[in-house]
């Protein structure tokens, strides 16, 4: 059933004025104050049944590209930053004697992978043996994946403030 005040089906947008049905609408109606595509191709907002252009557009997604630029520089710096904290601590937090200190360095940690979506880092050691310190006799002298839980509130801090930093810089 059609609404009294409406002479087309509820959820079509009007094309041109006075055209009847523009059949490229999308959204709901004008006069619900949706939005309303154009046949030129723009966008209008509809609001009170009267569609006005939106304008400046291009200016929105330049801004947008540069707050989605700072966002990933953030994102690269704060990978930085935690990977040098796991490394340190690491480094620096093992539960045995160094006889030789090639476990301690070879100990890296560094950005194994970065997209869009996610950054991936990568804590390691270097050395034949250093498989058995952590995972034999029950991870008994791991240090690598106790290093990642230790920190787990730094690295929350670390990503933050570099966030933070950001979107307020």
């Amino acid at each position: 059933m059609r609404p009294s005040w409406c002479g087309r089906a509820p959820g079509r947008t009007r094309g041109r004025a006075g055209t009847g049905w523009g059949g490229h609408g999308v959204g709901r109606d004008a006069r619900q104050g949706g939005f309303e595509t154009r046949p030129y191709g723009g966008w209008g907002v509809a609001t009170g049944g009267f569609a006005r252009p939106i304008t400046g557009l291009s200016e929105v997604f330049a801004g947008l590209d540069t707050v989605l630029g700072q966002y990933e520089d953030g994102v690269q710096e704060a990978a930085e930053a935690i990977a040098a904290a796991l490394e340190g601590y690491a480094k620096t937090h093992h539960l045995w004697q160094p006889r030789t200190g090639d476990t301690t360095r070879s100990t890296r940690c560094r950005i194994a992978m970065q997209t869009r979506e996610y950054t991936l880092l990568a804590l390691t050691a270097g050395m034949d043996y250093d498989v058995f310190l952590e995972l034999a006799r029950g991870g008994r002298w791991a240090w690598l994946y106790p290093a990642v839980m230790d920190l787990r509130e730094e690295i929350v801090r670390i990503m933050a403030g570099r966030m933070a930093a950001r979107a307020t810089g």
